[in-house]
């Protein structure tokens, strides 16, 4: 079922980077709407380190495909933002649009607990310095003991994005004691900056209107 997705996927996209004309951005009309509710389209943020969203993907013959069948691509940040060093880009698999955007670092070695939690605040500072009067404030997590601390935005008006900064508890390199088969793992903070864009990823521009339905025995004149 996988390879089938994976084939049909190749073959619409290919059709789509083929055609004259082709589309390369999803962008919202005026007025648009989403889930029946006005889009507020000057809230929005447009861009994350470089990525446009809505860009329409330009697909290799062999996408990455998640598990529910949008395209993945990753790779390493032109300009790495405080830690972050990579990215990982997800298109929808309705429209082939940019909706969502993740930045991140490998594990990090020799940080503790409040060195993370004051990496991650001052990762969503530089963030709403960045998108001042877009990202109001933050719904802050740090729980002791706690194997992720994260900041989530609150973002102004119906924009229907969504950013998150956090920093999860991951393994850094496996090791082995010596003569043993025990394997350990040596753990450290990742961090990541993520932008989500549930609009984009619903959007599908040009949508006919169904036909109105002609009652039975009336002749259309």
């Amino acid at each position: 079922m996988k390879n089938y997705i994976l084939m049909m996927v190749v073959a619409v996209l290919a059709l789509v980077a083929g055609a004259k004309g082709a589309v390369e951005k999803l962008v919202f009309p005026k007025g648009a709407t989403h889930q029946g509710v006005t889009i507020n389209l000057e809230g929005r943020i447009k861009s994350l380190c470089g990525f446009e969203i809505g860009e329409i993907a330009k697909l290799s013959w062999r996408p990455k495909l998640d598990k529910d069948g949008n395209i993945i691509m990753t790779g390493k940040l032109a300009k790495p933002f405080r830690k972050c060093t990579q990215y990982e880009l997800t298109y929808s698999k309705k429209n082939h649009a940019l909706y969502s955007i993740r930045i991140f670092s490998p594990a990090q070695k020799k940080i503790d607990d409040d060195a993370a939690w004051a990496e991650v605040k001052e990762m969503a500072a530089a963030v709403k310095a960045k998108f001042e009067g877009k990202v109001l404030s933050w719904l802050e997590m740090n729980f002791q003991m706690a194997s992720f601390k994260s900041c989530t935005a609150n973002m102004k008006g119906c924009t229907f994005q969504s950013i998150e900064v956090r920093a999860d508890k991951a393994g850094i390199d496996k090791w082995k004691l010596k003569g043993t088969t025990d394997a350990r793992q040596e753990q450290g903070w990742a961090f990541s900056l993520t932008l989500v864009d549930r609009g984009i990823y619903d959007f599908v521009p040009g949508q006919p209107k169904p036909e109105e339905k002609i009652p039975d025995g009336i002749d259309a004149l």
